[in-house]
C-alpha cells in the first residue's frame, strides 16, 4: 500500500499538481479533501498513519489532532453515533421480514460507505435494553380499545386506503440506505437482527404502556398497525367479559369462548373488505342484523318483598353448561375473588390466550405489556376498576375497592371514575348501584373534555335516544365521530359483547345506527333520575348548579364564551329529544329530569348567556331556562310529531309552573348561587302539587314498561295529552290518573312515599296502594337492591 501512489480526487482543482503545493499551506485541506477522507473511510487508515502518509505522500505535514480537528468540521467519522444507530435500528425494524439483515444497510459518509458493526450495534442494544429509565406509564391506555380495526379507523375519519392514515412516520435519515433482500437470502435471522427485533418491539410497547398510540401507528405498515389494534381489542374483550361474568360461568374466557358467547359471523370478524368497512353510511349488512327490540331492566327491592329466584347451579367445575345460555352457567363459590381477578387477568396476557394472533406476528413485546402489569399495582388496580365500571359489575368493583380505600380514593379521582360510570348507565343491571357507590370515591369536578358527572348523563340521553353527533353536543368533542359508551346500551339491548355490535363494528361502522334507538324510555328514565338523585341527595352531594361543559359556544364576532346550567341544559336536551329523536318519542323522560333536577336543588331562575341551535352568530344573550323554552320557532315544533309536540308543551308549562311555586323572583343570580338548599328559611324543594307530580312521575316509571312494539311508551294512567289539558286549564300538573284516582299511596310535598319511609328511592311496592304494573315480565327483569348508603 505504502509503495503505490494514491489517486487523488481533489475538490476546486486548479493545475496538475495532485500535491496542490503551489497553494499556501493552510488553504490545502479543502482540495486534499476527498484524498484525505478516502484514506480514512475508504482504505480505513487511523489518523496518525493518515498524516503519515500524507507526509509522505503529498507532503501534506499536519498533526493527529489538526485531522481530528477538520474530520470534525466535515462532519467525518468512522465510528456510528447513537443517532445513527437509533436510525439503523427503526430503519431495520421496519423491515424485520425474512431474510433481512444489517447487511442490506449502508451509511453515506462523506461519499464513502460506512460499515455497520455488528458486535458495537449488540452492545449498544443491549446497554439500552438493560438501562431502560423508568416509565410514566399511562394506566388507563388499555381501557380504550373497544374498536376492533376497521372500526376504529371508521371513528377517527381516517382512509382506509392511504399507506398510513395516521400520518407520516419519521423520515429515515437521507444518507442511511437499505435494500430489500434478494430472492437468494436465507430466510432465517441473524443474532444481530434478532436484538434489533428485540429492541424494536420493545421500544414499541413502551410506546402503548406511554399513552402514545397513535406515535406508534405512525411507525407500523399496514399489516403491523392492524395486527396492533386487533390484538389490543381482543385484550379489552378479553378484560371487558371476564369482569362482566366474573362470578359465573367460564372462570377463564379464551378466543375460542369469547367467538362462541358473541356468536359474531367468523367471516366478518376476521376479514372486512375495504369496501364494506368504510361505507358512509348502514349497509345491507349492517342492516342485517339488529338487537332486540324489547328493554330490560331492574326493579329494586327490600328484604323479603319478592320470592327470590331459582337460584343459578351450584359450582361444579366437570358439569357442562351452555356457553350462549347463561342460565345453565353455574354460580362460583365465594373463594373466587377480586383478588384472583387480577390474577386471572395476567394470566391471560402471559399466555396470550385471549387472542388468535400469534406473538410472532404481533409489532411489539407482549411480554413487556404483561410484565408492566404484573409489576404495578397501581396498573392493575385502575385496570380492574375501569373494567367493573364498563361492565358494571358491582361485586366485582367493590371487591377490588374495599380493604384499599385509600389507594382506590385516589385512583378513582385520578382515572375520573364516577364520570365513567355515568358514560356506563345500564338501567338493566345495575341501574345507579355503581354511581351511587363510586360517588364516595371519586370527587373530580370535570373529566378531560370539561364536563361534570351530570354532563355525562345527560350525553348518555342524547347519545342513547337521538341521532345527535359529538361536535353538536361539545366543543370539546371536535374530531369525535362516536360518544363513549355507545357500545353499551343504557336500555340493555344491547352490549358489548352482543354479536349484533360485534358484527356492525366487524363490517367498520363505529357508531350505533340511528335505527336501533328508541325513544326516552322508562328504563332510561329510572336510571338516569335515580342516578341525579343519588349524587345530589346523598350525604356529601356536591353544588348541582355548576356551569354545564355541554353547548358551549365561542361567538365567531365578538369572542364571547356561552356557558349554560343545568336546567338550560335540560331544555337543549328536550329540545333535541323532539328534534333529533326517534318517531316515537313523547318526552315524558324530559319531564321526569325536570322535576327530579328540581327536586335535587337545581335553580331554574339562573340566567346563562346562550347561542342555541336555532340562533345567528353573535345573538346571544342572558337569559333563564325558561325563557329559553319559550323561545324555540314554532317553524321547529311544526315539523314534530304529534306525541312530541305534546311532551315539549308539557314540559315548557311545567317549567313556568316551577316559577310561580318558589321565592326566588326577587334575587339577583350572584344572590341565587349563594342561597343553599334550607337557608334562611329558603329552599328549592318543592310544595305540594309539584311534589304529587314528582311522587306520579316514579310511579308511572316503576310500573310500567312497554311490553311489545304496538304498546304506548307512557301508560293511560299518565297521559300526557290530559295533563296538557290540565296545564292550559290552569289546574296544575296533576291532571294525571295516578292522582285523580287515588292510585298511589302517600307522599309529603317533596314527592317522598311515607310507606317507604320517606326514601329517597321507593319500590314499586311502596307506590302503589293496589298493585297495576306490568314490570314482572320474567326474563325481562333484573331484581336488585336498595342502594346501601341512601336509606
Amino acid at each position: 500500500m505504502d509503495s503505490q501512489a494514491i489517486q487523488p480526487q481533489p475538490e476546486n482543482a486548479q493545475g496538475s499538481d495532485p500535491t496542490f503545493a503551489h497553494i499556501p499551506y493552510d488553504q490545502r485541506w479543502e482540495p486534499l479533501k476527498s484524498t484525505i477522507i478516502n484514506l480514512y473511510m475508504q482504505e480505513k487508515e487511523k489518523i496518525p498513519r493518515v498524516a503519515e502518509r500524507m507526509k509522505n505522500e503529498y507532503n501534506f505535514s499536519a498533526v493527529p489532532s489538526q485531522y481530528r480537528y477538520h474530520f470534525k468540521k466535515w462532519g467525518i467519522k468512522k465510528r456510528i453515533t447513537s443517532k445513527e444507530k437509533d436510525a439503523i435500528i427503526n430503519a431495520h425494524g421496519k423491515r424485520l421480514r425474512p431474510g433481512s439483515s444489517l447487511s442490506q444497510i449502508s451509511i453515506d459518509e462523506g461519499g464513502f460507505d460506512k460499515s455497520v458493526d455488528k458486535k458495537a450495534l449488540k452492545r449498544y442494544i443491549g446497554d439500552q435494553i438493560r438501562h431502560e429509565e423508568p416509565l410514566q406509564v399511562d394506566n388507563t391506555m388499555f381501557l380504550r380499545w373497544h374498536l376492533p380495526y376497521a372500526a376504529l379507523l371508521n371513528s377517527l375519519g381516517l382512509p382506509h386506503n392511504q399507506s398510513s392514515p395516521f400520518g407520516s412516520s419519521p423520515q429515515i435519515p437521507g444518507n442511511i440506505t437499505i435494500e430489500s433482500p434478494g430472492s437468494d437470502a436465507p430466510s432465517g435471522q441473524s443474532p444481530t437482527t434478532q436484538m434489533v427485533r428485540r429492541k424494536v418491539h420493545l421500544d414499541r410497547a413502551k410506546l402503548l404502556l406511554q399513552g402514545r398510540e397513535m406515535d406508534l401507528m405512525r411507525q407500523l405498515n399496514e399489516s403491523d398497525r392492524e395486527a396492533t389494534v386487533t390484538w389490543l381489542h381482543d385484550r379489552w374483550m378479553y378484560s371487558f367479559m371476564t369482569a362482566k361474568y366474573w362470578g359465573k360461568g367460564p372462570r377463564y374466557w379464551t378466543a375460542q369462548t369469547i367467538e362462541f358467547k358473541t356468536g359474531a359471523d367468523k367471516r366478518l370478524l376476521e376479514s372486512p373488505t375495504l369496501s364494506e368497512s368504510h361505507g358512509s353510511g348502514p349497509t345491507e349488512r349492517v342492516q342485517s342484523f339488529q338487537p332486540k327490540s324489547e328493554c330490560r331492566w331492574t326493579i329494586h327491592h327490600r328484604g323479603d318483598q319478592y320470592e327470590s329466584l331459582p337460584d343459578s347451579p351450584i359450582d361444579d367445575p366437570d358439569r357442562e353448561y351452555d356457553i350462549e345460555d347463561e342460565s345453565t352457567w353455574p354460580t362460583w363459590a365465594s373463594s373466587v375473588n377480586a383478588t384472583t381477578f387480577s390474577e386471572t387477568i395476567n394470566e391471560g396476557l402471559e399466555h396470550n390466550a385471549f387472542s388468535k394472533l400469534p406473538n410472532d406476528n404481533i409489532p411489539f413485546s407482549v411480554e413487556a405489556v404483561s410484565q408492566q402489569r404484573q409489576k404495578s399495582s397501581r396498573q392493575q388496580k385502575q385496570e380492574d376498576i375501569g373494567f367493573a365500571i364498563m361492565s358494571r359489575n358491582l361485586d366485582l368493583l367493590s371487591g377490588v375497592i374495599e380493604g384499599n380505600e385509600d389507594e382506590a380514593d385516589d385512583i378513582c379521582e385520578e382515572m375520573r371514575a364516577l364520570h365513567l360510570a355515568a358514560m356506563y348507565l345500564d338501567g338493566s343491571r345495575q341501574c345507579c348501584l355503581i354511581i351511587n357507590y363510586l360517588r364516595l370515591y371519586s370527587s373530580a369536578p370535570l373529566d378531560q373534555f370539561g364536563h361534570t358527572v351530570l354532563d355525562n348523563i345527560f350525553l348518555t340521553i342524547l347519545r342513547s335516544h337521538t341521532k345527535l353527533i359529538p361536535r353538536a353536543v361539545s366543543r370539546s368533542f371536535q374530531g369525535h365521530r362516536r360518544f363513549e359508551g355507545e357500545e353499551v346500551d343504557v336500555c340493555g339491548r344491547w352490549d358489548a359483547d352482543s354479536p349484533c355490535v360485534r358484527q356492525l363494528y366487524a363490517t367498520g361502522q363505529s357508531n350505533i345506527p340511528f335505527q336501533w334507538k328508541h325513544e326516552f324510555c322508562h328504563t332510561s328514565v329510572q336510571v338516569i333520575c335515580h342516578s341525579m338523585e343519588s349524587l345530589f341527595l346523598g350525604d356529601y352531594a356536591p353544588d348541582i348548579n355548576k356551569h354545564s361543559g355541554l353547548f358551549t359556544n365561542v361567538c365567531e364576532r365578538c369572542g364571547h364564551e356561552t356557558k349554560a346550567y343545568p336546567v338550560h341544559i335540560l331544555v337543549l336536551v328536550a329540545y333535541h329529544l323532539a328534534n333529533d329523536g326517534t318517531k316515537e318519542e313523547t318526552l315524558f323522560g324530559a319531564l321526569a329530569c325536570l322535576i327530579c333536577l328540581i327536586h335535587c336543588g337545581a335553580n331554574p331562575f339562573l340566567k346563562a348567556s346562550l347561542l342555541p341551535p336555532w340562533r345567528r352568530s353573535c345573538d346571544h344573550r342572558l337569559m333563564t331556562a325558561i325563557e329559553l323554552s319559550e323561545e324555540v320557532p314554532h317553524s321547529a315544533i311544526s315539523q314534530w310529531s304529534e306525541n312530541a309536540r305534546t311532551g315539549w308543551f308539557v314540559f315548557v308549562l311545567t317549567l313556568k309552573y316551577i316559577s310561580t311555586r318558589h321565592y326566588f323572583e326577587d334575587y339577583t343570580d350572584a344572590e341565587l348561587l349563594e342561597i343553599g338548599p334550607g337557608e334562611d328559611g329558603i329552599s328549592l324543594k318543592m310544595w305540594d302539587d309539584l311534589g304529587l307530580l314528582w311522587g306520579a312521575i316514579q310511579t308511572e316509571f316503576l310500573t310500567h314498561r312497554k311490553s311489545t312494539e304496538v304498546d304506548s311508551a307512557v301508560s293511560p294512567r299518565f297521559s300526557m295529552e290530559r295533563l296538557l289539558r290540565g296545564l292550559e286549564a290552569g289546574q296544575g300538573p296533576i291532571s294525571i290518573g295516578l292522582i285523580e284516582g287515588d292510585m298511589m299511596t302517600e307522599t309529603d310535598q317533596n314527592g317522598f312515599f311515607a310507606v317507604a319511609g320517606y326514601s329517597i328511592f321507593p319500590t314499586v311496592n311502596d307506590v302503589c296502594k293496589e298493585y297495576f304494573g306490568n314490570v314482572e315480565q320474567w326474563g325481562r327483569i333484573k331484581f336488585i337492591e336498595m342502594p346501601l348508603s341512601i336509606s
